[in-house]
């Protein structure tokens, strides 16, 4: 009996494999087991059982790991579209979609048809909305499953589990429970937590869609921003819409150009904080700078310093005088550090961090407690300081700590960078700081920009529309996507030849409707010693363009330690 088998590898495979008598009974689909390949011993996934092979000479299995399949059929059609979709194999896909999986229960998937919702909650009552959808399938038996972006809301809702033992609660990496579920809900759609940035570079949402299509599983969103995808969805009727309304206040956004102070707080910003810690109340500022300065350049040549492992940018800690990477989290002492282009070692530092502003708020407000928040490896205590200056994840704190005010020191930094969905996250991130204080002020210099229009005058609708428009005007999710072909490895010259064959490749028999872009250097050139280059292509259909890319790649020789991958939108 021969078992084919599929790896956590970037190759297509199935690899034959002889089944020793011993093993018959313990071998079948959905069976993970460990083989040779290569001089590595490895876990594979068996897709399939043949009585004979092509290939005259085979390895035997080595173990099989599982008392029980944890896996079947359904599951392997739906990782093949998956891997069909991001360019991947099917054992990375199955990897991806099984990597917490240990049981399983295979039942199979109900004849009726999928349903797709999305709660729109402005009151920003989570708790309320969850139990409500849980209860409407509670009387059908099994298990209902929540999806949450990352931990700090996997503790926010771990209370609902003491009330509904039946549910759940699970991050992207454990989206296989939904198998056999009565409904899965999805929390907040468009948190940058879903898309994973490792290869197989995904987005919970799309392989949520994947598991709905295959498994006729209802789902239901609850967040309060739809982003553009869905949007799209209820517009077009795929998607029904709850809209959960309440009296809130509007944001304020000011002008900051209309002020002579180079000052980081306007004077209404200045004015409301002051009045709020008068009366005893809790003040939040959100500057999206890690450490003390914004920037650090060498002195003699005007270098922007970098990381000498991966080229990232370096953020300056005081305390520790430490410098660490943005990227790829090493640390340089501040005495060790050198300039990449002229090794200099005299540097100037510009612009005020969220550490140099902490002492900044100090001297401003002196009766009043003042701490910092930014994301830590290890769970820390709640604050309980009167002002609170933090990065993005002030964010985390949403159920934990309540705010009078909360200001937005630079929308203009978020909106300006290179990413399609940059706008739109802006507005997400303000409407999350609207639920967490009774006021949101939100300092810009761009009061001109469609998104910050809408925000002064609440309307959501207005953005929408804008934000859909210029997508469509410009070929971007989900009117049209975007695929970028990574080649990197350690060797530049070797890695610019690999990349300009596999351009020509694509470019020669280039299908209607797709356009590729020239190769260029990544906008992070070096990471972890490897040198990036990228290949743009733009496409109405993610799966052709993947299609096209695998098929340009036949034929080409890499280099060893070379690598090709792929990143959708």
């Amino acid at each position: 009996m021969i078992a084919q088998v599929v790896f956590d590898l970037p190759l297509d495979g199935p690899f034959d494999y002889i089944i020793p008598e011993s093993m018959r009974m313990q071998v079948a689909i959905g069976h993970r087991v460990r083989a040779s390949f290569g001089p590595r011993l490895l876990t594979g996934y068996v897709i399939g059982l043949l009585e004979h092979s092509t290939i005259k000479t085979l390895k035997p299995l080595k173990k099989s790991i599982d008392a029980k399949p944890i896996f079947d059929q359904h599951d392997i059609k739906l990782c093949q579209e998956f891997a069909s979709y991001y360019g991947i194999s099917l054992g990375e896909a199955l990897t991806s979609f099984l990597r917490e999986a240990k049981t399983r229960h295979l039942a199979p998937p109900p004849p009726t048809p999928n349903t797709l919702e999305f709660h729109e909650i402005l009151d920003g009552n989570y708790h309320q909305a969850i139990e409500s959808i849980v209860r409407r399938y509670e009387g059908e038996g099994g298990h209902s499953v929540v999806c949450v972006p990352d931990m700090f809301y996997l503790n926010r809702f771990v209370p609902l589990t003491k009330t509904h033992p039946a549910l759940l609660l699970v991050t992207r990496s454990g989206l296989h429970h939904a198998r056999g579920a009565k409904v899965l809900i999805v929390i907040d759609e468009d948190n940058a937590s879903y898309q994973q940035e490792q290869t197989p570079a995904y987005h919970a949402r799309v392989l949520v869609g994947m598991i709905s299509k295959h498994f006729g599983l209802p789902i239901v969103m609850i967040g309060v921003t739809p982003s553009i995808e869905v949007k799209a969805l209820i517009e077009s009727k795929q998607m029904k819409h709850v809209l959960i309304s309440c009296q809130r206040k509007p944001v304020m956004v000011v002008d900051m150009s209309n002020y002579m102070s180079k000052g980081l707080l306007s004077p209404a910003s200045l004015s409301s904080i002051d009045q709020y810690l008068k009366s005893n109340g809790r003040v939040g500022l959100l500057l999206n700078r890690k450490g003390n300065y914004a920037v650090t350049k060498c002195s003699g040549c005007g270098q922007i310093v970098e990381c000498p492992r991966c080229s990232g940018s370096l953020v300056y800690d005081k305390a520790s005088d430490h410098f660490s990477c943005r990227s790829c989290t090493d640390t340089v002492n501040a005495q060790n550090l050198k300039c990449v282009a002229c090794h200099g070692r005299e540097f100037t530092r510009i612009g005020v961090g969220i550490s140099q502003f902490k002492n900044h708020l100090i001297k401003l407000f002196p009766q009043s407690s003042v701490a910092t928040w930014q994301h830590e490896k290890k769970p820390q205590p709640t604050p309980t300081a009167k002002v609170i200056v933090g990065t993005q994840a002030l964010v985390s704190l949403l159920g934990r700590v309540h705010f009078n005010a909360i200001v937005l020191i630079d929308i203009d930094r978020d909106i300006n960078r290179l990413d399609m969905n940059s706008s739109f996250d802006a507005w997400s991130l303000v409407e999350h700081l609207r639920l967490m204080s009774d006021q949101v002020i939100v300092q810009t210099r761009q009061p001109q920009v469609d998104m910050l229009k809408a925000m002064a005058l609440d309307n959501r609708e207005m953005m929408y529309q804008s934000e859909m428009r210029i997508r469509r005007e410009l070929g971007f999710s989900p009117y049209a996507h975007w695929l970028r072909v990574t080649v990197r490895g350690p060797v530049e010259v070797s890695v610019r030849e690999v990349i300009d064959e596999l351009h020509a490749k694509i470019d020669a028999h280039l299908p209607q409707g797709m356009i590729v872009h020239t190769p260029c250097v990544d906008n992070i050139a070096r990471k972890r010693d490897q040198y990036r280059y990228i290949i743009l292509m733009q496409g109405p259909n993610v799966i052709d363009l993947v299609k096209h890319v695998k098929q340009a790649q036949i034929g080409i020789k890499r280099h060893k330690k070379m690598y090709i991958t792929l990143k959708v939108d």
